[in-house]
């Protein structure tokens, strides 16, 4: 396959900062392709080929709306043949097998929009990449030599509060299409829990204890990424199962609302849950990068223990623009949202603000900088092999290596089964 553009500089530039033995190197990098590597929470590659950019540019010069543009960019994304293309030579260059992404969730429904072009777009690439429901089909696709996506939702969809069944019924139609983790929160308070952005903590609702339940029922992991502290506390303390933060920090490191306590991160390993530790720089520290956030994962086992940490990028490549085409401006905005709610967030002169839903707007103090280097950098999705190399050369075993990159999150997925027949 083609190589991706821009993923030799990020190896470069990872390379650089971590300085590697030509022994950790070489064995790092065959340790890796030896395991199933599993992102705990992470978001598949997007392509940017000149054919999407040309496509694009005209659309918008004969008048197409932002809300258009934006659906074309999406739909080339999971359409276009040379884009799908680069979508799968991005994953070749990770080594990485599975990725629990994120596919919407919506309140009094089991699916979204964005789950069923995922749908479709497994249909365009299978064998290639597949939705997996279970460890033993993520397994079997790595043997195979294929890609998987696990279905996560950033929200617990229920339905109208008439009866507790009819609220809950949305979890037994999410858990039969395949979703597998579920957030109690996303940053800001709802019914069921508190964000981790709410100036007040007021911990898992009644409802929230009660879908909780349902949810240990039905087979569905409990997020706690984006719950505050007492929420995640009060669901650690309540479930029946497994619960997560799949896609953290350590707050001892780094003081950040994103970042989890030493006594949450106690609270979920003694559930049989785990932690993974993110890769967005500006909620690692400031200047972070492969090596901040090695030391993070250090942190993470010293608190939590072996088995209970996981790699959990919470990003995805994002291929750059072409050399040969240029894209339009409105183009040029839209593929780095992320980064421009994050320099609007530090203070950056002359920031745009960002056009992001409301869940939770990051504060001055919470943007620490505009660091890319998840984009462009150090933690580059597609430098996923020296994630493992960093690992390797912190001294940790292969086995432990092995269960940090995916053996653990193995294991919290196969406790994802209903207690009864659905």
């Amino acid at each position: 396959m083609a190589e991706v553009p821009g993923v030799r500089s990020c190896r470069e530039r990872a390379l650089a900062a971590l300085q590697p033995s030509p022994r950790d190197l070489q064995h790092g990098l065959e340790l890796h392709r030896a395991c199933v590597v599993v992102d705990a929470f992470g978001f598949a590659p997007a392509p940017m080929t000149s054919g999407m950019v040309r496509r694009i540019n005209a659309a918008v010069a004969a008048g197409a709306s932002a809300a258009e543009t934006t659906r074309l960019l999406g739909d080339l994304r999971f359409s276009d043949p040379e884009a799908l293309e680069q979508y799968v030579s991005a994953w070749e260059a990770s080594g990485v097998t599975a990725i629990v992404q994120n596919a919407g969730g919506m309140a009094g429904t089991g699916l979204s929009p964005y789950a069923v072009r995922f749908l479709d777009l497994f249909y365009r690439l299978q064998p290639r990449v597949t939705q997996a429901r279970t460890p033993a089909e993520i397994r079997a696709a790595a043997r195979a030599g294929n890609r998987a996506i696990v279905f996560s939702f950033n929200s617990v969809p229920h339905g109208p509060l008439n009866t507790f069944e009819e609220a809950v019924a949305p979890l037994r139609t999410a858990w039969q299409a395949g979703v597998r983790m579920m957030h109690l929160a996303y940053n800001r308070r709802n019914l069921i829990a508190d964000g981790c952005m709410e100036r007040a903590d007021g911990g898992l609702s009644e409802f929230g204890h009660d879908l909780l339940r349902r949810m240990n029922e039905v087979g569905l992991i409990a997020d706690l990424s984006h719950a505050g502290r007492r929420s995640a506390l009060d669901t650690a303390r309540a479930s029946a199962r497994p619960v997560v933060a799949s896609h953290t920090a350590c707050r001892a490191l780094f003081d950040h609302p994103r970042a989890k306590t030493d006594e949450e991160m106690r609270a979920i390993a003694d559930t049989g849950g785990l932690v993974g530790i993110y890769h967005i720089a500006s909620f690692l520290g400031r200047n972070a990068d492969i090596r901040a956030w090695l030391d993070h994962v250090d942190h993470a086992v010293r608190v939590a223990g072996i088995d209970h940490v996981a790699v959990a990028s919470d990003t995805g490549y994002i291929v750059p623009f072409p050399g040969d085409v240029a894209p339009c401006d409105r183009l040029r905005e839209m593929a780095q949202p992320w980064l421009r709610a994050m320099a609007a967030a530090s203070g950056t002169p002359g920031a745009p603000a960002p056009a992001l839903p409301y869940s939770g707007a990051w504060t001055i103090e919470h943007g620490v900088d505009a660091s890319d280097d998840e984009r462009t950098g150090t933690l580059a999705w597609t430098n996923w092999p020296l994630f493992t190399v960093g690992l390797v050369m912190r001294g940790y075993s292969d086995s432990d290596v092995e269960k940090i990159i995916g053996g653990n999150i193995l294991r919290v997925l196969d406790t994802a089964r209903p207690a009864t027949d659905l």
